[in-house]
């Protein structure tokens, strides 16, 4: 007699239970608003850290995040995972800002803005400036490949600017210019 395949494999099924998981530590079961809400801030922190490239910023973001993760009995994702830090200042533009600010200190006039939240750099300006009071910048073409880089104070373009120092339309680099707790560095 041949025995067919439904003959050979054992009867018996095995009807297990699934269990509900408990609910996340930290957040009561019957209170889902709360973990719905705790869901999207925790989602609201991660598009957050996507975008911003401010290391402070990002590790402070990253730590409440832990914070909800805790609470939503998650893991957190790593910081290098998500989003990235803004690259590093080329050490030239700390070297250019550190002699604005002592051209500023000895009291030359190199910032054409009239706006006072904006700082308006002529290179050829400043340039004449700093020989005259005897203070080293780095080379013109070195600069212009560099300050576009510039995070403190952030590079905003290169525009056209009705000059407070000459009265006339200079073409200048701008910057936003930095908060009174923000200044920039002088030279040691």
């Amino acid at each position: 007699m041949v025995v067919g395949r439904d003959e050979a494999w054992p009867k018996t099924w095995v009807v297990c239970r699934i269990a509900k998981p408990p609910p996340p530590a930290g957040v009561r079961a019957g209170n889902v608003r709360e973990l719905i809400s705790v869901q999207r801030e925790s989602i609201r922190l991660m598009q957050s850290l996507k975008t911003q490239t401010n290391p402070t910023i990002r590790r402070s973001l990253h730590t409440h995040l832990e914070q909800l993760c805790r609470l939503l009995g998650q893991p957190t994702p790593a910081l290098d995972a998500i989003g990235q830090e803004a690259p590093a200042e080329p050490p030239l533009v700390g070297e250019f800002w550190i002699a604005y600010n002592q051209l500023i200190a000895a009291g030359a006039k190199v910032n054409h803005s009239r706006n006072p939240q904006v700082i308006a750099i002529n290179l050829h300006h400043i340039g004449e400036v700093a020989r005259k009071y005897r203070v080293r910048l780095p080379s013109w073409s070195e600069l212009r490949n560099v300050l576009k880089k510039s995070l403190h104070p952030k590079f905003i373009d290169i525009r056209g600017v009705n000059s407070v120092i000459t009265g006339t339309s200079v073409k200048c680099w701008a910057f936003v210019q930095p908060e009174e707790e923000e200044k920039l560095p002088m030279a040691a």
